[in-house]
């Protein structure tokens, strides 16, 4: 199995009320961008605050609110980028996909219950350490993977635990 870098089309510069980002400004910005998801994957969301936003991005711990009003805001700016990547990933003429030929989500180790009144609910999982799950791909696949806890999921204490991928070729 091969991986691509995904390319994607330089983003438009983004304004701060109605004045744009000077070129300076928008690599400010996209350094905040990329620290941000750096540490989001490295601690966690929870665990990560503005302060260590900035101070890895080495800027002072106020020119991150020049670009941001919260740490909720660069989370989606962080989300909307990997979601860009990963349609630049599956549009990628090497593949012949579309966005259409991406499937939903599936869910092995949570636990999602309906409530009565048909809304969803977030409850600790039903697996316990040690389970998996074993699939086998009659064809070539794009597989994205994450143990991330949601936003405002409390499973797990918004703790995940790590994940073990083992990948066989054609038998």
């Amino acid at each position: 199995m091969t991986t691509t870098e995904p390319t994607s089309a330089p983003r438009p510069p983004t304004t701060i009320g109605a004045a744009p980002l000077t070129a300076r400004g928008a690599r400010t910005r996209a350094a905040l961008v990329k620290a941000a998801r750096a540490l989001f994957e490295r601690q966690g969301y929870l665990d990560t605050n503005v302060g260590d936003i900035a101070k890895r991005t080495r800027v002072a711990h106020g020119t991150f609110y020049t670009y941001f009003t919260s740490k909720e805001e660069i989370f989606a700016e962080v989300s909307e980028e990997l979601q860009h990547q990963l349609l630049a990933v599956a549009e990628n003429e090497q593949y012949g996909l579309t966005k259409r030929d991406i499937g939903h989500n599936i869910n092995f180790f949570m636990n999602v219950p309906v409530t009565p009144d048909g809304g969803l609910t977030f409850a600790d999982g039903v697996s316990g350490p040690g389970r998996y799950v074993e699939m086998r791909a009659e064809m070539d696949v794009i597989v994205l993977i994450s143990n991330c806890p949601q936003l405002n999921n409390p499973c797990n204490a918004y703790n995940p635990t790590p994940v073990r991928v083992m990948v066989w070729g054609p038998d």
